[in-house]
């Protein structure tokens, strides 16, 4: 039971950040594409075992000595529970981003907003009849 409620859990915890993350990807915005492709490069770049790993054992001593020994206490199956839904929630994440991002640069261009960086614009008075990025 408790491996189907850290699925369940996990899957949809991942998958409202990954489609906040996904979408944040393909922002005209640079500081939040920036922000979200930093996400997926760290959550997706450190196996899971090593994340794992992080948040169960390094986590609660890098918090507040309050807070971390409270973690550390916590009565079992908790104090395994938490961290391994973190771990795995963020981690599937970070992969589900990448489905989205996907998803929607593969949409047809008219349905899409005009790409991130532009395109070069002919000079004025210049009859070119170039429709394409130009460059």
């Amino acid at each position: 039971m408790w491996t189907l409620l850290l699925a369940v859990g996990g899957w949809w915890i991942a998958f409202a950040i990954g489609v906040l993350v996904g979408v944040g990807r393909t922002s005209r915005n640079r500081a939040v594409a920036l922000a979200a492709r930093l996400y997926v490069e760290v959550f997706r770049n450190i196996p899971v075992l090593v994340q794992m790993f992080l948040w169960y054992f390094v986590l609660p001593e890098l918090l507040p000595t309050g807070l971390g020994d409270r973690i550390k206490q916590m009565p079992p199956p908790w104090g395994a529970f938490f961290p391994a839904l973190a771990c795995l929630s963020l981690y599937t994440a970070a992969r589900i981003a990448e489905q989205v991002r996907a998803g929607i640069e593969a949409l047809p261009a008219r349905t899409r907003l005009p790409p991130r960086w532009g395109f070069r614009l002919a000079p004025p008075g210049a009859t070119s009849s170039c429709r394409r990025p130009c460059g």
